[in-house]
């Protein structure tokens, strides 16, 4: 008949219907997580590309290296805050979807 109503705006299906609170961090978490792990894999790769063309430089080989090292430390960071959030969602008794 034409009308609209939210049930039939043009089949737009709710992202959220069903979710519960901490599925829906779990979710924020999970592409958090993607975007930090494809960054972490771009920083290892500029950092390997960039020693392998250092040519014997120190100074090269030096900024690679740090850039492996905090690529690393950042990634670490990431996972154990990850398992921190998750520890304290099994404590409270807070269940993902």
């Amino acid at each position: 008949d034409g009308s609209y109503s939210p049930s039939n705006i043009g089949g737009l299906i709710n992202p959220l219907s069903g979710t519960t609170v901490p599925g829906f961090l779990g979710n924020i978490i999970g592409a958090v997580l993607g975007v930090v792990g494809s960054l972490a894999l771009i920083l290892f790769i500029y950092a390997g590309f960039q020693w392998m063309t250092a040519r014997g430089n120190p100074e090269q080989v030096k900024s690679a290296t740090k850039t492996m090292m905090w690529a690393a430390l950042g990634l670490l960071m990431i996972f154990s805050s990850y398992m921190i959030v998750k520890f304290i969602f099994n404590a409270f008794g807070i269940t993902e979807k």
